[in-house]
């Protein structure tokens, strides 16, 4: 067989296809060669061919290797489909230092230098709810909102990435009014703070990101 499934069908190998799959109550995955493929996950034990109800759609788009690493945890909350919660989503093509190259056979590379240069990809992703019940943010590395991401659709919820910002990671927000964790509220109250000393201290800080590089350290957020 070219199909390895684990003990508890949360994680396949396609061998020939070039796809792993993560299929967790609360994680789903896809790793590898899946350009312009529609993959539905449903959990453990849930064909998504045959049902539809609780299955997250990963739709990524053409990427410069053919290959990507798309992946969505609940973060808060135990469904994808009922209840309040909040996920972080990503998503990756290639990645290498810049002039990282590798030999003839691809056996071993010349590592490159600084800075790591990352693939930003463009996918739909589809989730079981209606739209109305998800909200998305593209994030900054600091997990810092910076755009809200239009989401559509009636009985399921889709949303596009790899469009106008370009970043890596997602902040999903399912359900109407779903709580903040504490890392939002170390931030919100970071960004509070922050907004307040560089108005009126500006020689401190030049700018309100040195600031909240300090305060996060300050707090252990590091």
């Amino acid at each position: 067989t070219t199909k390895f499934l684990s003990d508890t069908g949360e994680l396949s190998w396609d061998k020939t296809a070039g796809i792993v799959t993560v299929n967790g109550a609360r994680a789903r995955a896809v790793v590898g060669f899946s350009n312009n493929q529609s993959i539905s996950l449903g959990g453990p034990g849930i064909d998504c061919s045959l049902a539809s109800g609780p299955c997250v759609t990963f739709a990524p788009g053409k990427t410069q290797t053919g290959h990507s690493t798309i992946h969505l945890q609940l973060t808060e909350g135990d469904s994808f489909t009922t209840g309040l919660g909040r996920a972080l989503f990503s998503a990756t093509g290639t990645v290498r230092n810049t002039d990282m190259q590798w030999n003839a056979t691809r056996t071993s590379a010349t590592w490159g230098r600084a800075p790591t240069r990352i693939e930003v990809i463009a996918a739909n992703v589809t989730l079981p709810r209606a739209a109305t019940e998800v909200a998305v943010y593209a994030l900054d590395g600091r997990g810092q909102r910076i755009a809200k991401v239009p989401v559509t659709g009636t009985n399921a919820a889709t949303f596009a990435i790899g469009g106008s910002v370009p970043t890596l990671w997602y902040e999903v927000v399912l359900g109407a009014a779903a709580p903040k964790g504490e890392g939002n509220k170390l931030l919100d109250a970071c960004g509070a703070y922050c907004a307040s000393v560089t108005a009126s201290l500006p020689t401190c800080y030049a700018g309100s990101n040195d600031c909240l590089e300090d305060c996060a350290t300050w707090t252990g957020d590091t």
